[in-house]
């Protein structure tokens, strides 16, 4: 596997932030935004002696336990990754995450308890950076969420699912 090449692989495991890996020609590849069970293209864009790192091209096939998203922005905006997870699945996909960060830092042994679901599953950020840039470039100011995998592009976020209503209609009367 050398830098460029075209791949096809089903992901089967997950690291923070939102980076899925599988093993591939001898190889721990990693490539962002994806989740394990989901069948990918990708393009490798740096390759080492034991692992690699790819671009996702297209998920071919979604995971099993996928559903639809609730954002109409989910595509585009890089502000989300899990939506289209179960909300019970994200608590678990994320508890592991932490679990595995606190792991390598600490020394001594301590006891992991278990997130605690919100009792709301949309509208419960209270706390949300934004930003203003180009949509387009060259284009007018706007004001929103970074697009996925660009830090240059904002896209406009008015019906954003995971912030609070009243962030929505605060954004909306700026713009």
């Amino acid at each position: 596997m050398k830098k460029n090449d075209i791949i096809e692989v089903t992901i089967n495991d997950l690291e923070f932030p939102c980076i899925g890996i599988v093993n591939f020609e001898n190889k721990i590849v990693k490539v962002k935004n994806t989740l394990p069970g989901q069948k990918i293209k990708a393009r490798v864009v740096r390759s080492k002696k034991d692992s690699a790192e790819a671009k996702l091209l297209e998920v071919l096939e979604n995971a099993f336990y996928e559903q639809e998203p609730s954002c109409k922005h989910f595509n585009l905006c890089g502000g989300c990754t899990y939506q289209t997870v179960p909300y019970m699945n994200q608590l678990e996909i994320k508890a592991k995450q932490v679990k595995n960060i606190l792991d390598e830092i600490l020394t001594e042994n301590y006891e992991f308890l278990p997130i605690v679901p919100s009792p709301k599953k949309t509208g419960y950020r209270n706390k949300m950076e934004f930003s203003f840039g180009d949509e387009i470039k060259e284009g007018p100011l706007t004001l929103g969420m970074h697009r996925r995998n660009s830090f240059h592009s904002i896209i406009n976020t008015y019906e954003c699912r995971i912030v609070d209503e009243d962030f929505r209609q605060i954004l909306c009367q700026i713009l």
